[in-house]
């Protein structure tokens, strides 16, 4: 349940073998030298899922990773663009499963798990079949993910599973809200569905979201609140800290502060016209005119603060 990363070529040169977690920058030390960014060669076991980043961001891993699902073995990273480019490295123990699960994952076009949604179950999802009459969903429109216990999906960039363009792993359970998060917004071209366990999952970097509440609202990342969380049912709390995307609340003025807002300015614009008038007034007549439109001289930008607040 492991890989081994080789500097050179054709599985030569220093190495380092990586059990699960995740490796970054001066963690990539093998066997004679520092392998950070001078990777060119990779084996990955069986039961055994590796995602190599170009970069230190494994969780935002949509620009500059690849996905390689064991027992794998490539023996010249530049065959999919990432020789002496790897700067970290997630290894992920996966025992697969035979069995098929319907609904494993759930896919949607609206931010926080809403909108048109359609359930997908284990199995391998092109780009055709993701458009097709069978999921009516295509890639480029989906903006959120549920992932359900037990369950592992591989999001590609390419419409074919294509180990040599960018590809991003969510392991279930999970909700991401957002899969701009993983640097996949309107990228998703295929899918796989992947039903086993994952008995180090806890030992990961908390995923980007678990168990949402959905949004009521379409949301975007400046509306987005991360908050720690722990994973099981609403009453347990026991198991792994992992990570919350919900709605930032929108707060506005509630309803009497609005209404003193409006009669203070109210105020203020009827003093200040009734300041002005006397001022510019020459004779008794024109001073009482002048008072007698004070309201209508209000009212207009009253109207316009009250459109702009509600």
């Amino acid at each position: 349940m492991a890989i081994t990363v080789y500097s050179d070529k054709d599985f030569k040169g220093a190495f380092a073998r990586l059990g699960p977690g995740t490796y970054s920058g001066d963690d990539l030390r093998g066997s004679s030298s520092d392998l950070n960014n001078d990777i060119s060669s990779v084996r990955v076991g069986a039961g055994t899922i590796a995602v190599l980043v170009d970069g230190y961001a494994v969780d935002a891993a949509g620009s500059g990773s690849r996905v390689l699902v064991g027992p794998a073995e490539v023996a010249d990273l530049s065959a999919i663009g990432m020789d002496d480019r790897v700067s970290s490295v997630r290894v992920i123990e996966f025992r697969p499963v035979a069995e098929s699960r319907r609904a494993a994952a759930t896919v949607y076009d609206g931010y926080g798990a809403t909108g048109r949604r359609s359930d997908l179950d284990t199995g391998d999802y092109s780009g055709a079949r993701l458009a097709g009459g069978e999921v009516k969903l295509p890639g480029d429109r989906i903006v959120s993910l549920a992932v359900e216990p037990n369950t592992v999906v591989v999001i590609y960039a390419g419409a074919d599973f294509e180990s040599s363009m960018d590809a991003a792993v969510v392991a279930g359970p999970v909700i991401v809200a957002d899969l701009n998060r993983l640097g996949f917004g309107g990228r998703v071209r295929s899918i796989r569905v992947l039903a086993g366990e994952l008995p180090h999952h806890h030992a990961l970097p908390p995923p980007p979201r678990a168990r949402a509440q959905q949004a009521q609202h379409q949301m975007n990342d400046n509306d987005l609140t991360w908050l720690p969380t722990t994973s099981g049912t609403d009453n347990d709390s026991t198991g792994p800290t992992i990570y919350v995307v919900q709605p930032t609340e929108r707060r506005r003025p509630s309803p009497d502060a609005r209404l003193f807002l409006l009669i203070a300015l109210f105020i203020i614009v009827v003093a200040f016209a009734a300041f002005m008038s006397g001022q510019i007034a020459k004779s008794p007549a024109e001073k009482r005119a002048a008072e007698a439109n004070i309201g209508l001289q209000g009212a207009v930008p009253l109207a316009v603060t009250a459109a702009l607040m509600s």
